[in-house]
């Protein structure tokens, strides 16, 4: 057993060959400048990030490992910071110098080799949203790019492969502003300033008028992780710590351990778990157990996992977006140890083949090339988006075609603009009858029907009206809800269903209902599991306030993926069609059974959206030359047309509704 500072290669010398990929972790860095510890915790915080991603079970909390890693870079950046202040020798440029250096190498080939691979794998709506996040990307913005296009609409997370460089441009945000901080406040305040800071960003996240995906995406929400970190280098609180770190340590294990296993992607920041996860992580550094600097042949693997953390995290998600592209759906075990063996592999030679080498590059002569290195990226990211459609087409210059309908599909952030423009241009005969109300509840399913039958009904005849909440808060009267709103959405798969957001519309459901003095009210709704089981008392609350016709629609069907993954490999539109639904999404069979039944004992109609779609279990995807879904739920102009017509023309409909 060796300390990780001493002796390294005498030890190295003596390990089996099965180990001896990680032989040279000490050979490959500075002995005396890393701490096997902070090489331990990255290990961990790099492990839980990627075995989230990659779908394995267990790790409900992984993606804390990011919070982890803020922690470890506020106490490493502060600390060498406020030592070079100290003895009068830090300069701003020797510093952004040495973090590009260190950071953009990597994510130059990361970038260049990801928008070789999507121009290969993508169909071109994808590669358009692509091209942009490598613009933001480059220049360390992608979080503020992808918040803002955090919404209910936007392409779905495992087509963006650049998601995961969101932390990245936090952390380069960080190195950007803290310096300057530290600069301006004297060495003896530093300490204050931190805590000031820290708890400022703290409370902020805890404002509700801040959505979660601000909170989650954004640095000013973040600064209270780094501070965390920043807060060690506090020599008093430090030696304190380092005191009672016989009982840190574990205290410290714990927060950690019980924060990546137990902690959900749907909670928000800050939460317990992010909280727990930064604390644990800064208890481990500030303990510094001499046990946690040993390194032996146990620990070598994972030192060298640590030491590497960075280029597996820049592989592992780009790895993940391929995969899924091919394998839609779960990962499956034999996938996981793929990807798993895929990133090791590839980050590996990123750290042989160019971290290394550029660490070499000397900070006084090489100056112009690192600066012309960010430039460059810059410059690849604005080439790429206005070349990728010509390079596109000249990679796939002969392509079948199912796979050329699937090119034109619109992205889900235009189909409102079309289909709004379409419908307006509708020429309708004169009627001279009463006028009949229809008001849609729901959720973005509910535009898509109020869409369809304003494509097929005329506006003479019926006036349609939408009532969506935030297009996200389930359709339900308050007083038929017999849990917790926290309850109700706690694993709503939208950042934006909150108890906070959606109280308001609860409570004032059967008001807005009525206020619209509705003929017909029609459900169409994402249902979930666990919100359906309030619908039937909901129906009856409006049963007792209005006399209105009531529709409940089925659930439309969900393929695995995105129609340009799903179904590109089919050679014929009849082909595709036949077997789109064996390519439905398993998780609601069952839904449309439920909603049945709570019709049946209401007395409403009921509407199953699987005969509109796939009558007799034959789907209607595309239809013509017009590809008629915009993502794996949504339909698109040409789909809200179409799929409008039948849903009008069906039987339970016609019963209530004429045309």
């Amino acid at each position: 057993m060796t300390n990780c500072s001493n002796n390294q290669d005498e030890l190295f010398r003596k390990r089996p060959a099965a180990v001896q990929l990680f032989s040279d972790y000490r050979q490959d860095s500075h002995p005396k400048s890393r701490r096997c510890d902070i090489d331990l915790l990255r290990f961990v915080a790099v492990t839980a990030v990627v075995l989230f991603h990659f779908e394995a079970p267990g790790f409900s909390g992984g993606f804390l490992g990011v919070d982890m890693f803020f922690v470890i870079s506020g106490y490493l950046i502060t600390s060498h910071i406020r030592s070079e202040i100290r003895n009068e020798r830090f300069k701003l440029s020797s510093f952004f110098l040495k973090r590009i250096r260190r950071l953009y190498p990597a994510l130059l080939f990361t970038l260049f080799a990801t928008a070789v691979v999507v121009l290969f794998v993508f169909p071109p709506n994808l590669i358009s949203d692509f091209a942009l996040s490598l613009i933001f990307s480059s220049v360390y913005l992608s979080n503020i790019h992808f918040w803002s296009g955090a919404d209910y609409f936007d392409f779905e997370s495992i087509y963006k492969p650049l998601l995961h460089t969101w932390s990245l441009s936090v952390e380069e945000q960080f190195y950007l502003i803290w310096p300057l901080f530290l600069m301006l406040i004297s060495l003896r305040l530093h300490a204050r300033a931190i805590v000031l800071v820290g708890l400022l960003s703290l409370g902020l996240g805890l404002v509700p008028a801040f959505s979660s995906s601000t909170t989650f995406f954004q640095f000013p929400f973040r600064i209270y992780e780094f501070s965390i970190g920043a807060l060690l280098t506090s020599a008093a609180l430090s030696s304190r710590l380092v005191h009672y770190r016989a009982f840190v340590l574990p205290v410290s294990f714990l927060l950690v351990g019980v924060s990546l296993f137990f902690s959900s992607e749907l909670d928000p920041n800050p939460s317990w778990g992010t909280l727990a996860v930064c604390l644990g992580t800064a208890g481990i550094i500030s303990a510094s157990h001499p046990l946690l600097q040993k390194d032996t042949i146990i620990t070598a693997p994972m030192l060298r996992i640590g030491l590497i953390s960075y280029s597996i995290y820049l592989a592992h998600w780009p790895l993940v977006v391929v995969y899924k592209t091919y394998f839609p759906g779960d990962i499956s075990a034999i996938g996981i140890l793929a990807l798993i063996l895929a990133t090791v592999i590839i980050a590996e030679f990123m750290y042989r083949c160019i971290e290394q080498p550029a660490s070499r590059i000397s900070l006084e002569t090489g100056s112009k090339a690192l600066v012309g290195m960010v430039a460059g990226l810059f410059i690849f990211g604005l080439a790429f988006q206005f070349t990728h459609q010509r390079i596109y087409s000249t990679i796939h210059h002969n392509r079948g075609l199912v796979a050329e309908i699937l090119d034109k599909i619109p992205a889900r952030r235009d189909v409102v603009q079309i289909a709004e423009s379409e419908i307006s241009q509708i020429s309708w005969p004169d009627y001279n009858g009463e006028k009949k109300n229809i008001l849609i509840l729901g959720d973005s399913h509910a535009y898509d029907v109020f869409a369809a039958l304003r494509y097929s009904l005329s506006p003479k005849k019926y006036n349609l009206t939408l009532l969506s909440g935030n297009s996200a808060c389930d359709p339900l009267s308050s007083g038929s809800i017999n849990i917790s709103l926290d309850a109700l959405y706690e694993n709503h798969t939208n950042p934006e269903a909150t108890a906070q957001k959606c109280l308001d519309f609860h409570q004032s459901f059967l008001d807005h209902v009525t206020a619209q003095n509705p003929d017909f009210i029609v459900f169409s709704e994402a249902w979930r599991k666990v919100s359906l089981e309030f619908l039937q008392a909901t129906i009856e609350e409006l049963q007792s306030v209005t006399n209105a016709e009531i529709v409940v629609l089925g659930r439309v069907p969900q393929w695995v993926g995105t129609p340009e993954t799903v179904f590109r490999d089919f050679n014929s539109v009849e082909q595709l069609n036949d077997s789109a639904w064996s390519l439905r999404h398993p998780y609601f069979d069952g839904i449309d059974e439920r909603l049945q039944e709570i019709a049946q004992e209401t007395g409403v109609t009921f509407v199953l959206k699987r005969e509109v779609v796939c009558p007799n279990f034959k789907c209607a995807v595309i239809v013509g030359n017009d590809l008629l879904y915009s993502d794996s739920q949504h339909f698109s102009p040409a789909g809200m047309k179409y799929y409008g017509e039948r849903l009008r023309d069906h039987p339970s409909m016609r019963s209530i509704i004429e045309p």
